[in-house]
């Protein structure tokens, strides 16, 4: 592993990486490519060997221009590539129980502080006074509401019945129905019930 000193400070070097510390005409404009390709100047003084100040002070005297960490978030999550990678990336780590209860835990001692409270009160008063967020999310409600399983995931909770996966063979205007049986008594009894009233309808129509 290379090691290199600046400042008294030991900076260690990825194995195999080289040690670019000159400022060098190739160097420059492999800084200059790296913007433009929208990294960011972190990204940037990785790829070159260098602390973040020394590649700060290249792009300022050179003119090079940037794009902060939200900017090159958004420029990624417009490749449909990578937001599925990060929606089953996502997927996989709320899948696993551990990883829920931490982010729960979290999230109830920061909502425990009222500092916090008030600014995550502030800030969403804020982003919803803004009639391009309110748009994007009423977009949002509507596109999740047309997926036939986030809206019975979401009847399930209002009729007390969380977690409760509605069978596809149930039929749309039993869904209530199913529901409200899952959360008396369980799901093998609310299947037991639809399939007792579907037999019952079949009789009837003969």
């Amino acid at each position: 592993m290379g090691r290199r000193y600046r400042c008294g400070h030991m900076v260690v070097q990825p194995p195999g990486a080289a040690i670019m510390t000159k400022r060098t005409p190739a160097n420059l404009t492999l800084l200059r490519q790296l913007a433009a390709g929208g990294a960011t100047v972190s990204e940037a003084a990785r790829a070159l060997g260098i602390v973040i100040t020394t590649a700060q002070n290249w792009a300022a005297s050179e003119r090079i221009t940037f794009p902060t960490r939200s900017q090159a978030r958004k420029k990624a999550l417009a490749d449909p590539e990578v937001r599925a990678r990060m929606s089953a990336a996502s997927k996989k780590a709320l899948a696993d129980p551990e990883v829920r209860a931490r982010m729960s835990a979290a999230s109830k001692k920061a909502w425990a502080d009222p500092e916090v409270r008030a600014r995550m009160s502030a800030a969403s008063k804020k982003a919803l006074a803004d009639p391009e967020v309110r748009a994007r999310m009423s977009a949002a409600r509507k596109k999740a509401w047309a997926d036939p399983e986030v809206r019975a995931r979401i009847k399930a909770s209002r009729r007390g019945a969380k977690g409760v996966m509605i069978p596809k063979w149930v039929p749309l205007d039993l869904h209530d129905e199913y529901l409200d049986t899952a959360a008396e008594q369980d799901e093998f009894a609310a299947a037991r019930h639809i399939r007792h009233l579907l037999a019952e309808l079949k009789g009837a129509a003969a």
